[in-house]
């Protein structure tokens, strides 16, 4: 080990040394020349060094950074634990980087793609989808159909007679239906379980039904 000498006897006979300094200089040198490397924009490998409810704190090699839970993953409703685990080394994405307060904020949802890239092809108004019941309200029921892509089925979009807490509509019941909307501005998708028109029903109804 190394140590750094804080006495010395005239004679040369005697010394008191400090293995703590040295260690203190070795973390001011390595979270200088880590905070050289923490920008916001950086990319940036660390590894998982505590977890909390709230987020993930990650080692970046001299100083700590913390990914909340809203930047952990595009899923919706996830725990930390259910994404990372202690000693995974993770990639993450510098958004936030604040030498006076000592705080560094990163992402690592910023890395990977956006699930809601695909929805327009997937997932169009009149479309027939399959997903899971991710979880319940009181006006309806939200459905993961991607990994971080959840639509909702409106309590008044339910078969006649079915309630919120028909046995069939709990969580964790795989569901399917019709989507009724696709909004990506909004990032939103409104699903039915009633079977949906994909065309204007009232285009030939004179023809279908005269008088």
């Amino acid at each position: 080990f190394l140590f750094r000498i804080t006495e010395l006897s005239d004679d040369l006979a005697t010394m008191v040394v400090s293995r703590a300094q040295v260690l203190k200089e070795e973390r001011e040198l390595a979270s200088n020349q880590a905070w050289a490397r923490v920008v916001p924009g950086a990319e940036l490998e660390g590894t998982v060094k505590s977890i909390r409810d709230f987020g993930v704190f990650v080692d970046l090699g001299g100083v700590d950074g913390m990914v909340h839970i809203s930047e952990l993953s595009h899923r919706i409703g996830v725990r930390p634990t259910q994404v990372v685990k202690v000693g995974d080394v993770v990639r993450a994405k510098v958004i936030e980087a604040d030498r006076a307060k000592n705080r560094i904020s990163l992402s690592v949802k910023a890395l990977e793609p956006d699930p809601w890239a695909e929805v327009s092809g997937r997932f169009p108004a009149g479309a027939q989808f399959e997903g899971v019941i991710a979880r319940a309200t009181e006006f309806g029921l939200f459905v993961e159909l991607l990994p971080g892509v959840d639509g909702l089925i409106h309590v008044s979009q339910l078969p006649p007679g079915m309630k919120l807490d028909d046995a069939s509509l709990q969580p964790g019941s795989p569901v399917r239906g019709w989507v009724r909307e696709c909004d990506l501005d909004r990032r939103r998708l409104s699903l039915t379980l009633r079977e949906v028109a994909t065309s204007n029903p009232w285009e030939d109804v004179a023809t279908r039904y005269p008088v």
